[in-house]
């Protein structure tokens, strides 16, 4: 028995791991800005990796779809700037569960629209 134990231990580890997997998996990170009239969408994994299939979605500040476009697998997707004036939420959603959303408020789009571009 005392031979079978750290064995025992190193299936048990390696059973955790396993099951912790798929949890970590489902880091897919969203970030949205405004420069101009267009709206900027970046999304990646925790990775790094940036998706390649998928939908973007617009909803505006009463959760209402106001704008639906594929993911294109560009690091960052330039959009045009639906209305803003109830704000906006932006959901990126590539299956299996991976998504993620950014909000930006009438007073971020205002803020960033004011801001000089580089």
């Amino acid at each position: 028995m005392t031979v079978l134990r750290p064995f025992l231990r190193l299936w048990l580890s390696l059973l955790a791991l396993t099951v912790a997997m798929p949890a970590l998996g489902h880091g897919l990170n969203v970030f949205a800005s405004v420069e101009g009239e267009t709206l900027i969408v970046e999304s990646k994994f925790s990775s790094g990796r940036v998706p390649q299939v998928g939908t973007v979605r617009i909803y505006d500040g009463y959760d209402v779809l106001v704008h639906e476009t594929e993911v294109t697998g560009e690091s960052a997707m330039r959009l045009p700037l639906p209305d803003w004036s109830t704000g906006l939420k932006v959901e990126v959603d590539i299956g299996d569960g991976h998504d993620g959303y950014w909000i930006l408020t009438p007073a971020d789009v205002r803020r960033q629209q004011a801001e000089p571009e580089s």
